[in-house]
């Protein structure tokens, strides 16, 4: 998705980011590659 140009700073209904998802179910692998994208804490 990040290679088709996916919103990296995108927020659910919730307000919730892929970022904050990521980092709370431990995935750090898709941590680093967000943060690479331009994702913020």
């Amino acid at each position: 998705m990040l290679a088709n140009g996916a919103d990296v700073t995108a927020r659910d209904f919730e307000g919730n980011t892929a970022l904050k998802a990521a980092e709370a179910n431990e995935h750090d692998e898709v941590v680093k590659m967000l943060k690479q994208a331009g994702a913020k804490e």
